[in-house]
């Protein structure tokens, strides 16, 4: 129901096992922004959990992953990973000539005629970007960003990529 954020159109369960989710994004990390879920939790005694938030400060994700667990709702943030991004547990590197690629994504084609007509003069190119994004994309490949961890609650001898992250000093560093 509207982006899984409006509990509005459920009424009464119909099943006594469901659980109901709700994402949050780009609002207040407050307890007044999921006042609203945990009321209709309360009122049809249902399970509720955040199952997509994120995609935000660091601290703005520890405010609001405290606001959750204290209010006793489970959660989920993401993306895992993310490339050149510091908003998820682990980022890799642009892979060189990857924005051929993103040139040519966001050229506009209406037809079949047009794919073919702004085609990328060298594939060989486009070929070796997207390989090297998959390269790129590999585990052994990542690095953590140490802040968002913090922000999680995570302690600062997690491991990503193989590689043993250093102390975490503050949230705002990556």
């Amino acid at each position: 129901a509207q982006w899984n954020s409006n509990f509005a159109p459920f009424g009464k369960p119909f099943d006594n096992k469901l659980v109901y989710t709700f994402h949050k994004y780009w609002t207040s990390p407050t307890q007044e922004v999921i006042q609203p879920y945990i009321d209709f939790s309360n009122k049809y005694n249902v399970p509720i959990y955040c199952g997509e938030t994120g995609e935000d400060t660091n601290e703005w994700i520890d405010s609001f992953r405290v606001t959750l667990e204290n209010a006793g709702v489970g959660w989920h943030f993401w993306p895992y990973k993310k490339m050149d991004d510091s908003r998820c547990i682990v980022q890799f590197n642009r892979p060189a000539q990857y924005d051929s690629v993103i040139t040519y994504a966001e050229t506009a084609k209406k037809n079949f005629a047009d794919i073919r007509k702004y085609r990328p003069q060298n594939m060989e190119l486009i070929k070796q970007a997207l390989n090297e994004y998959l390269n790129q994309c590999l585990f052994e490949n990542c690095f953590p960003n140490k802040g968002y961890m913090k922000a999680l609650g995570f302690s600062d001898n997690s491991q990503a990529g193989g590689k043993k992250t250093k102390p975490i000093e503050n949230l705002t560093s990556n």
